[in-house]
């Protein structure tokens, strides 16, 4: 999660893994997928936000 908050753009491809995925769930920053984003991908990296307080960091 400190690489994805700290990257410049972020492509989330899923939903599922192998034939069931594939898909582009998110393209943007950091900050915008916190916002925004529905994927676990973004949930994850909310939660890590709050938990180490970096999200003034992304925002």
């Amino acid at each position: 999660m400190d690489v994805i908050a700290a990257a410049d753009w972020i492509i989330d491809l899923g939903e599922h893994a192998g034939t069931k995925g594939g898909q582009i769930m998110f393209s943007g920053t950091p900050q915008v997928m916190v916002e925004q984003g529905n994927s676990l991908t973004a949930e994850y990296l909310r939660q890590h936000c709050k938990d180490t307080r970096t999200e003034e960091k992304v925002v």
